[in-house]
């Protein structure tokens, strides 16, 4: 179940939107959700251990993955994020799915929205694989 992190550990910028961290720890899930000074969700984020499922008023979808495996170095270095082609469509059901059975959807406005973009992508992409 996803919980809000207390607003005092988030750093908050003026005249910028109104930044948001929930967090569902038992299934190692992070949402980030951006608001604008009405209260109006303009974007989010969605990280699954190491997959971002990203979605932007002006941009749309976008998404991503941390590769562990770059540089040339034998030494630990740090994964860097890079945006993906394609999603990880299954990885989301599954998530999707998590988010029927807590019934996330009936939280809050917020969780409401982000569920609709979820399941309309989810459509999409179905109705897509089908057309192959």
């Amino acid at each position: 179940m996803f919980h809000e992190i207390n607003p005092i550990y988030i750093k908050k910028q003026e005249d910028r939107p109104v930044y948001r961290w929930f967090q569902d720890a038992g299934n190692n899930l992070d949402l980030y959700v951006w608001q604008d000074l009405n209260g109006r969700v303009n974007r989010f984020q969605l990280w699954n251990e190491q997959v971002l499922w990203e979605w932007e008023e002006q941009k749309g979808w976008r998404f991503g993955a941390l590769d562990p495996a770059t540089g040339a170095f034998r030494h630990y270095q740090a994964p860097v994020f890079r945006y993906l082609p394609l999603m990880h469509h299954q990885a989301l059901q599954e998530i999707f799915s998590h988010m029927q059975r807590q019934q996330f959807q009936q939280s809050n406005e917020i969780m409401a929205f982000i569920f609709e973009k979820i399941q309309a992508l989810l459509q999409t992409d179905r109705k897509n694989m089908q057309n192959v």
